[in-house]
């Protein structure tokens, strides 16, 4: 009556929320008072009838709740929905399996029935643009325009640029003919979504999915964060930009959220950029994640303020920068000559083409590299490091270390 199950004297002060146990073990309610049968004498526990509250008008929210709490709630049948409904630790048992024909949904493990370049089969979803994730052993995500569908199979071993015959044959899982009469493994991207290595562009129109390929083979305009020379080389709104020696198309912007990974919002536009750690190379305070750019000749790397050598990370020392202490480098910055990974801050020493060798980091499209250096492809194509953009040598002198918008200006030693 009222939500409530009224009992005989059993409830007394301190059982608020304790249940009402049915003989057949389940819960009915929760304890919630006592009351004057009456309404005159002062009720008293021991004496006076109780209340519970009924819980069956609350079960939905009791259970979200538990299954908010990783609580296993039992429904009355299994459904295909990528989720254990009965709880008997099995998933969608009696569904269709990944990657089998399916007419619809409802039959499908995990509930998703789609047209797949393998035909209509049960899938799951997946982002084309990062292949190597999102896909369970034994499949690989297979794409259908700027959509992925997760497919039987397994990705193949061929690098950039190796010749193929179907996307399965790619690490990149993308064999495309780029319209130069040779099919090959090639990186996969979006138009606009600056996914392409330094010399690229993405071979697709506005908002549409295609392949980086070098930019001597497309003719049109340029996407974000690809090379141009001027403005009219770019895309729609976007402009050319230069910085630290590099060129490329730019959109307008107003915070970083407004730019894509491996972007960030400098001077109201987008630009190829990061925020540099202890050690990364930079031109102003802005290009570091602490806000200073320290300088010694022509040297020029972020830094952070320290009080010994455990401040600082591998291969730098607490250093008297002024009347500041500041990390400093006891090996060569990104970009200078080195002959071995030991000699590099980085711990990563690259042959460039002209034979000269230079420290360096691994990079690729959504880890973009200090400013002045651009994430090229290495000879066996296997990764990308960070080059300069213009060759950088190595220089003594004192340290100095400034947090105004530019490098510069507290005496050195």
């Amino acid at each position: 009556m009222g939500g409530f199950i009224f009992v005989p004297p059993s409830v007394c002060s301190g059982d608020s929320g304790g249940p009402l146990i049915g003989a057949d073990g389940l819960v009915y309610g929760v304890a919630s008072f006592i009351y004057s049968p009456d309404g005159r004498t002062e009720p008293r526990c021991g004496t006076a009838p109780g209340a519970y509250n009924e819980i069956f008008r609350f079960v939905d929210f009791i259970d979200g709740v538990l299954a908010e709490t990783g609580t296993c709630v039992p429904d009355a049948v299994e459904e295909c929905n990528g989720e254990d409904d009965d709880c008997d630790d099995a998933v969608d048992e009696g569904c269709t399996p990944l990657g089998e024909p399916c007419a619809s949904g409802d039959e499908c493990v995990g509930g998703l029935c789609d047209d797949t370049p393998i035909g209509r089969v049960c899938t799951s979803a997946c982002d084309p643009l990062r292949p190597a994730q999102g896909c369970s052993p034994g499949f690989y995500c297979g794409r259908q325009g700027c959509n992925g569908f997760c497919l039987p199979g397994e990705r193949g071993e061929g690098l950039n640029d190796a010749a193929c015959a179907a996307d399965t044959d790619c690490a990149s899982l993308h064999c495309v003919d780029p319209g130069d009469g040779r099919a090959r493994c090639l990186d996969p991207c979006r138009a606009d979504a600056g996914l392409c290595l330094a010399g690229e562009v993405c071979a697709a129109a506005a908002g549409q999915c295609g392949a980086c390929v070098p930019r001597g083979l497309v003719v049109g305009a340029r996407g974000l964060g690809e090379p141009c020379e001027d403005d009219e080389e770019c895309r729609g709104d976007f402009v050319c930009h230069e910085s630290a020696g590099i060129s490329a198309c730019a959109s307008a912007c107003e915070a970083d959220d407004d730019c894509g990974d491996g972007f960030e919002c400098r001077d109201a536009l987008c630009i190829r950029d990061r925020r540099q750690g202890v050690g990364g190379t930079c031109v102003v305070n802005e290009d570091c994640g602490d806000g200073i750019c320290a300088a010694a000749g022509d040297r020029r790397w972020c830094t952070a303020p320290c009080s010994g050598a455990d401040d600082c990370p591998a291969g730098f020392d607490c250093t008297p920068a002024g009347a500041a202490m500041v990390c400093a480098p006891t090996g060569a910055l990104e970009g200078e000559r080195c002959e071995g990974n030991a000699d590099c801050v980085t711990n990563l020493c690259a042959a460039l083409p002209g034979g000269e060798s230079v420290c360096t980091s691994i990079c690729d499209a959504a880890n973009a590299c200090a400013p002045g250096f651009e994430c090229t492809r290495t000879g066996s194509s296997a990764a990308a490091v960070c080059i300069p953009a213009t060759p950088t040598s190595t220089s003594g002198g004192g340290c100095a270390a400034a947090s105004s918008s530019s490098s510069g200006s507290l005496p050195g030693l």
